[in-house]
């Protein structure tokens, strides 16, 4: 599909109801506008604006202002995936009569157009500004007086759109700005690809927030909006953080918007966008911990749940479902999402996703996703029990919302014990639900049973993450199950193929074992003592080989290893791990000489183990992925 801006529409909320698992979209507030100062103002007046201002401009020696963390040092000129200069580079500013009513007033949002982006759509509506950068670059006090000329015209708020790039730039505008009168709401008007840790930064800064939600589903952001693939889940985690600092919507007398967060949510054809969904509750009975608790907890020896309709004092019964005693983890839903039937749901509960149970007749084995002849993308299946398995009409999927992308041959059948291999050449095979596996950036796989072409509701589903040329993902058993994780070799029923079509023949095979080094986390230390006063968690590499190993691509030096999940962090250029070497990555500034001493000490470090860091997150104590 070719889509562009004229296939959308968009809807928006106030403090975005279903986004944030709120059963009601809440009422603006009224606070008399003689009352109200921005948040600006307040951290000026309070001597607290310049120093964000300086942490804001120190983010621009290593860029990581946006999810992509591109690490260019835009201080010195370099660019990164947004091409932007260090200077913000802007295209227009006047009043503009096309926002939400609360924002655009009599007087228009006083809007200024920032170029580049670090999105980049495909669809995108402003093609000219955000893909070509077109405009011209501004020093702050230029941008300052763009400002305050919109003030002059009597704008009801000064709205940024596409701000993320230039945060830096808006905040040291702002402030200037502010001391040569400015008064209006700061308008932050996002894609929502934004980073927690940046928007900290924001915090008592911004008045209004208003991203553009896009996508309930990751590959459908990386196909339409350059590789994005995790926008669903920063996002979100970027409007909950919108919503702490701002909350709900606060208007003046004249219902003109002050403070508060709106979510804007762009509709797409084909339901790209994920807008229907699901609202999730956590009945834990603690309303106290936000506004998707509720105050009762269920009974895992037996309950049951009720939903009405509730209309002055009379209740309309909706629906409801009783259930017995569950064992631990085992959830008790409908199969499939709507159905009148109700079933367990051993290993797949899905709080706020369709529901679905795990295949157990067929498991996916393993999945080779990067590739250069004689090789291609690969899917094996494998069936685990004593009988055959029909797997004709079942679908194959890079994707765990569009599920029926492509779909097995009918009469194909899985023999018990056996495996069968699905190709790239199947698969992407030129039709517009094609796809191929994403090995820069990681992908997952669904395999979805059907009959008539309905699906059953029964899935088999793996995650991977980025991959070397050539080596395959698999099952691999460790001591708490199954994990899918990179082999040693490839296993799909032809070794050293001599041509691709030599290479299809393959029918499957037994998994080779997992790569093992030569690099491994060999220790994560989680939780420090509560009387260590400092920063103390850290995270231990060991190179097992007898050779020194580059933390680095040495074919593309700029291409450098990192720790990702949990925390992150990029190792310097150039980094070597000597031959048996150990190294830590620490979450406290290793050039904080004191610091650095007090931890060696500490934990009894030997001078030539480098300790690097500091690394952005924190590790959970109650447990989480860490990858390397």
């Amino acid at each position: 599909m070719n889509l562009t801006r004229r296939d959308f529409f968009r809807i928006t909320f106030l403090a975005g109801a279903s986004w944030l698992g709120s059963p009601v979209s809440p009422r603006a507030e009224i606070i008399p506008r003689a009352r109200w100062e921005p948040g600006y103002a307040k951290l000026e007046r309070e001597g607290r604006l310049g120093q964000r201002v300086k942490q804001a401009y120190a983010l621009f020696e290593r860029c990581q202002l946006c999810p992509r963390k591109c690490g260019v040092n835009r201080a010195k000129g370099e660019k990164g995936f947004c091409r932007a200069p260090a200077r913000a580079v802007i295209y227009s500013a006047h009043p503009h009569f096309g926002e939400e009513e609360p924002i655009t007033g009599q007087n228009g949002s006083g809007t200024i157009f920032i170029s580049h982006c670090n999105l980049r759509c495909v669809f995108c509506q402003n093609w000219p500004i955000a893909h070509e950068g077109r405009g011209r670059e501004v020093s702050d006090e230029e941008f300052a007086g763009l400002m305050l000329d919109l003030q002059r015209l009597g704008c009801h708020n000064i709205n940024i759109v596409t701000p993320t790039h230039v945060m830096p730039n808006i905040l040291g505008a702002v402030r200037i700005a502010c001391r040569q009168g400015l008064r209006l709401p700061l308008f932050y008007n996002t894609s929502g690809y934004e980073r927690v840790e940046m928007l900290r930064i924001l915090d008592g800064i911004v008045d209004i927030y208003k991203p553009d939600m896009k996508y309930a589903d990751g590959s459908l952001a990386e196909k339409y909006s350059s590789g994005a693939r995790d926008y669903p889940e920063v996002a979100r985690k970027a409007v909950l953080e919108m919503h702490r600092q701002v909350g709900v919507l606060t208007s003046d007398e004249n219902g003109i918007a002050l403070r508060g967060l709106l979510i804007r949510h762009l509709v797409m054809p084909n339901r790209l966008a994920g807008t229907e969904s699901f609202v999730k509750w956590v009945a834990d009975a603690n309303p106290g911990q936000g506004r998707n608790h509720v105050n009762f907890a269920l009974d895992s020896n037996g309950d049951s749940l009720l939903l009405y309709t509730v209309s002055g004092t009379t209740f309309n019964l909706l629906d409801g479902v009783g259930f017995g005693a569950l064992p631990d983890g085992v959830s008790h839903g409908r199969l499939p999402d709507g159905a009148g039937a109700i079933t367990d749901f051993p290993g797949s509960p899905t709080p706020g996703e369709s529901n679905y149970r795990l295949l157990q007749n067929v498991v996916i084995s393993e999945a080779l996703a990067h590739t250069d002849p004689p090789l291609e993308d690969a899917v094996e299946l494998y069936n685990p029990t004593a009988a055959p398995v029909n797997i004709g009409g079942w679908f194959l999927s890079n994707s765990r919302t569009d599920r029926r992308k492509y779909q097995v041959p009918a009469g194909t059948t899985l023999p018990a014990g056996g495996y069968f291999v699905l190709y790239e050449y199947q698969f992407n095979n030129g039709t517009s639900n094609a796809f191929a596996l994403n090995s820069a950036h990681g992908d997952e796989i669904w395999l979805s049973a059907a009959v008539g072409g309905v699906e059953t509701g029964e899935r088999a589903g793996v995650a991977f993450g980025a991959s070397f040329n050539g080596v395959s993902f698999g099952r691999v058993e460790t001591s708490t199950g199954w994990d899918f994780a990179p082999l040693a070799n490839p296993t799909f029923g032809i070794q050293n193929p001599s041509s691709l079509a030599h290479f299809r023949t393959g029918l499957g095979a037994p998994n080779a074992p997992p790569i093992v080094g030569p690099v491994i986390i060999n220790e994560i230390f989680y939780h420090p003592p509560e009387q260590d006063s400092g920063s103390h968690e850290f995270v231990e590499l060991h190179n097992l080989a007898a050779v020194s190993v580059p933390l680095y691509d040495p074919a593309y030096p700029t291409n450098r290893w990192r720790l990702g999940g949990g925390v992150d962090y990029t190792f310097p250029p150039s980094l070597t791990l000597p031959a048996r070497g150990y190294l830590l990555v620490v979450e406290f500034d290793p050039s904080d000489t004191a610091a650095l001493a007090a931890f060696r000490a500490r934990y009894a470090v030997a001078p030539a183990v480098p300790v690097l860091g500091p690394f952005s997150g924190k590790l959970a104590n109650e447990g989480e992925e860490l990858v390397l």
